[in-house]
């Protein structure tokens, strides 16, 4: 998984420390910006979660139909995290499938002797998945983005999204951002790669928070829980595992 235009996740995977234009730094993370994760097993065990903690009060101002609806229900107690540039990774174990480990690791790219392409704002994502477990698994990753810089940045509007899809099977969405306050627009993107056994699907727009019409956060959540392949996804990966050897 390829996302170009942030710059790093932390340990408890909340991305932050916005810095697309020179001299600017914005730490707050957006919360809307997350990995979660849904599980289903052959036997009926159904698991849904956000892989990360989230911010309670932030999360009680839009729980009505914005994320604040998602299941934010990751303890932690058994996750790590681990740093050593340029590659950190994080292993959530028996969440929310007791008998299955999740391994998110992430890079940001270096060139040898290429400074320039070396500081683009990239990060390349892997997961790894492991089933102890005695029946096989379905397992859903979910990327969502929000079309921002930082700060408030998604509200000062005239944004607009696309889906992306090349000739080798990588779908994504480029984000169209109409910076304000002066400073240029710029276009980032989230993009994964589908292969044999896992099928990628993307929703260009959902309502974060609010009442505007369209999909809302909840209805996107909801139809991932509720049906295999649904078509209200920003960026779905569908594995099978069988058990481990």
């Amino acid at each position: 998984m390829l996302v170009n235009g942030f710059d790093e996740e932390d340990g408890e995977g909340e991305f932050q420390r916005w810095q697309q234009f020179p001299r600017m730094c914005e730490d707050k993370p957006v919360l809307a910006n997350q990995f979660s994760a849904f599980v289903s097993r052959s036997n009926g065990e159904k698991y849904s979660i956000v892989l990360c903690p989230g911010n309670p009060e932030v999360l009680k101002e839009s729980s009505a139909s914005g994320i604040g609806s998602w299941d934010w229900n990751l303890k932690g107690h058994n996750s790590t995290y681990h740093a050593l540039y340029p590659r950190a990774w994080t292993v959530y174990e028996g969440e929310p499938d007791p008998y299955l480990r999740i391994v998110c690791h992430q890079i940001s790219p270096i060139i040898p002797h290429n400074y320039k392409q070396s500081s683009f704002p990239v990060t390349v994502f892997t997961f790894t998945l492991f089933n102890s477990g005695k029946t096989t698994v379905d397992v859903t990753l979910l990327f969502t983005w929000a079309n921002s810089v930082g700060g408030v940045s998604e509200f000062s509007g005239h944004h607009y999204n696309s889906k992306l899809r090349t000739k080798d099977d990588v779908h994504g969405v480029l984000l169209h951002h109409m910076t304000a306050n002066g400073l240029s627009s710029i276009t980032f993107a989230i993009a994964a790669e589908e292969t044999n056994g896992v099928h990628v699907s993307e929703c260009p727009c959902f309502m974060i928070a609010g009442n505007s019409k369209g999909i809302t956060a909840k209805h996107m959540w909801q139809e991932i829980k509720e049906v295999k392949r649904g078509k209200y996804i920003v960026l779905q990966l569908e594995l099978e595992l069988d058990q481990t050897r």
